[in-house]
Order: structure tokens, then C-alpha cells, then sequence
């Protein structure tokens, strides 16, 4: 099965990397974060307007969704968090998991929304 990358960039290292992966039926984006310096809900809001983007341009909706993973660096955001997570999935229904992390890789990053769905054929 051919895996089609999404969205491919390149870091400012120097290293060619992909929004997400679809392989059949099955779609993984990774890592969405939001730009908003200091509002851990104005990322995760940011995030998910980036992971409907990403997975409308796999010919994909939120519909499709079956596990959400949220990683965030303080415990006080994740019910904002959830709350703005909640509000994009609408009446659609995933597994979730909420983590807490000491930090990511962007010090200003203070959510992390990785996102898999499946697309029945």
C-alpha cells in the first residue's frame, strides 16, 4: 500500500518533513500546533482549524476522527483545551487522551494536537 505524504515543508534545519500520512483508508497528521504567543486555547483552536484543513485536503472530515491526542504543557489549560477540542469534533466521536508534558519542542508551543482517522473505502 503507497503511503501519500501531506502537506510536506521543510524545517528550518533543513529537514523535509509532512504534515501527516494517509495510507488507504487510514490518515495520521501529526504534531498541529497554533501560533497564539501565551493562550493554550487560542493553540489548541489554531491546531484544529489546521487538522480539518490538513484532513479536508485528504478528501477527509472530523466525521472521520477515531483518536485525538492533546499535549499540553500545564495541567490549568487542559479543561480550555478540551473545551476547544470538544467544540471542533461536533457531533463526531473519537477516542481521546489528554497528556501533560514538561514542555515541546517550541518553547511557545503550548499545545500539540496529533489526530488519526480512517476514511472507509
Amino acid at each position: 500500500m503507497a503511503h501519500e505524504r501531506l502537506q510536506l515543508f521543510e524545517t528550518p534545519g533543513g529537514n523535509t518533513m509532512c504534515v501527516g500520512v494517509r495510507a488507504g483508508e487510514h490518515i495520521v497528521l501529526s504534531g498541529r500546533v497554533g501560533s497564539v504567543t501565551g493562550d493554550a486555547a487560542a493553540q489548541a483552536d489554531q491546531a484544529m482549524a489546521d487538522v480539518k484543513h490538513a484532513l479536508e485536503a485528504a478528501g477527509a472530515g472530523v466525521q472521520h476522527i477515531s483518536r485525538v491526542t492533546a499535549y499540553v504543557t500545564d495541567r490549568a489549560w487542559w479543561e480550555g483545551v478540551d473545551g476547544v477540542i470538544t467544540r471542533h469534533l461536533g457531533d463526531a466521536t473519537a477516542a481521546r487522551v489528554g497528556v501533560i508534558v514538561s514542555g515541546l519542542a517550541a518553547p511557545e508551543t503550548l499545545v500539540a494536537i496529533d489526530v488519526d482517522a480512517v476514511v472507509p473505502a
